[in-house]
């Protein structure tokens, strides 16, 4: 299961404290999670990038697959576009080696 977690840059409440908060709702509800992986969204022009500190055993990642999407830290569409024409690449290769085998 993918959660979001939207913090925003001044507030309160930390992440970590957020995110345990989640974690124990999930657990409330005998649910799982899976908190490996983590991604920032910034502002794509932004000279000084100054990001939160990140969680403890989680890998911070520039782009995330999500239902199918790819999605980066700058919320463009590049990323999503490479990987439909890798795959597109692919299964163009495959199709011609079946014709040119006949």
């Amino acid at each position: 299961m993918t959660i979001f977690l939207l913090v925003p840059e001044n507030s309160n409440v930390s992440a970590t404290d957020e995110v345990k908060h989640i974690i124990s709702w999930y657990d409330r509800n005998k649910l799982k999670i899976n908190l490996s992986r983590e991604l920032v969204f910034k502002r794509p022009n932004l000279k000084h990038e100054i990001l939160p500190c990140t969680l403890p055993d989680v890998i911070r990642v520039k782009t995330v697959k999500l239902l199918g999407v790819y999605i980066d830290h700058t919320m463009s569409s590049h990323e999503h576009h490479e990987q439909i024409a890798r795959i597109c690449n692919k299964k163009f290769f495959c199709c011609n080696r079946c014709v040119n085998n006949d």
